[in-house]
This record gives structure tokens, sequence and C-alpha cells, in this order.
């Protein structure tokens, strides 16, 4: 679906996920951020130019809603830049244990479960680089699976136009 589609009955679609995670590195003046949200609603509340916006951001461009520009790289206290930034995702099943048909169709086969942990998962890695022509930062996709470090890079990939986030391979 695209921006502007609506289901019968002139609905916006809608996908039964939260995040509950989002760990960022080289991103804004969020570098080394991991924050747990909870279920429902989350408020964020802080002084003026505290990362508020920037966490909105970092996950707006990991799912590829936003797309940063080389000013959304952290800068160093030598005034240079970052050479990469990283946003982790892991979305969890809003109302359930388990993703409903419509979020699985849009994940495939890439949500799991931690050992103890009854409700599935899926980890999304977005990778921001500069570019050669201009100043946008070029984007790159994968999701998360368990492995013995933790979470590590997925073989498929997950690709991005518009609104929509599917899997590649």
């Amino acid at each position: 679906m695209n921006d502007g589609d609506t289901l019968p009955g002139g609905a916006p679609p809608s996908a039964r996920i939260w995040v509950s995670r989002v760990a960022t590195r080289g991103f804004r003046r969020i570098d080394g951020l991991s924050v747990d949200l909870e279920r429902g609603t989350t408020f964020l509340v802080g002084e003026n130019n505290t990362g508020k916006t920037s966490l909105l951001a970092a996950i707006s461009a990991a799912v590829g809603r936003y797309r940063p520009t080389n000013d959304d790289l952290t800068r160093r206290a030598d005034g240079s830049s970052a050479d990469r930034a990283e946003i982790d995702l892991i979305i969890r099943p809003a109302d359930e244990d388990t993703f409903g048909p419509h979020e699985r169709g849009v994940f495939g086969g890439n949500a799991h479960r931690l050992p103890g942990d009854p409700v599935e998962f899926v980890g999304i890695r977005a990778t921001f680089s500069p570019s050669r022509e201009g100043g946008q930062l070029i984007s790159h996709r994968v999701f998360l699976q368990p492995g013995r470090a933790g979470l590590v890079v997925s073989p498929a990939s997950v690709s991005t136009t518009g609104s929509s986030c599917w899997v590649g391979s």
C-alpha cells in the first residue's frame, strides 16, 4: 500500500505492532542510546535539545519514512562526523503473543522468539552512510535474528519505498 491508500470503508491501513526497543549509534546527539518502550502510549518528556525529536526521527528513518542527511550523523568534539549511523528496532505484536497474517506477510519469515519469552519479535537494523552524490545518506536495512552473541544480521534484507516496508531476498 502507498500513501493515501485506504481499506474498504475508507479506513487507512494499520498494523497491530509496537516498537519495543530502539538503539542508535552515530545518529544525531543520541549516539549510543538504547531505550525500551512500553506497550500502549509512550510519552517523551524532557528539556529542549535532549533528543526527543531525534528519537522519533531515528524510528522514522529506520522504517523508511524519513531519509536522513549528512546532518543526521553524530558530530564529534573535533567537528568531524560519524562514519555511519545504525538504528536497531525491535518490533512486537501489539495485542497478542504472535503477529497477525498481515504483519507476517510484511515481515516474511523473520518473526522470532527468544528462549523464555513467549512474545514474537522482528528486529530491523537500518544503516546509513554518506553518499558521494549529495547530502542524502545511503540506506541499507536488514532483519536481525537470534544468534549466540545476541541479535545478528539475517540473510534476508528489508526494502522500502515510499511508505511501504517489505521483505527482499
